[in-house]
């Protein structure tokens, strides 16, 4: 058995769709696509925690000489 095969065997067992994060087409009708396009063009929503992660310094920002002060 293939890797592929056996990646398609364990999505089917976990009923996963396996090949949509390969598809490059995706059929809407006409009230999914207007919503698709809504949801598009819409501001991006404000997102506090992620933004406070994105901007405070992760544990690896500071030297070794600041580790004594994490514990």
């Amino acid at each position: 058995m293939s890797d592929d095969e056996r990646k398609k065997m364990q999505a089917a067992m976990h009923g996963e769709d396996f090949d949509s994060c390969d598809r490059k087409i995706f059929n809407l009708n006409a009230e999914q696509w207007t919503t698709l396009q809504a949801a598009l063009d819409a501001p991006p929503r404000i997102l506090p925690r992620m933004k406070k992660l994105l901007t405070e310094p992760g544990y690896f920002d500071s030297g070794p000489e600041d580790t004594t002060a994490r514990n």
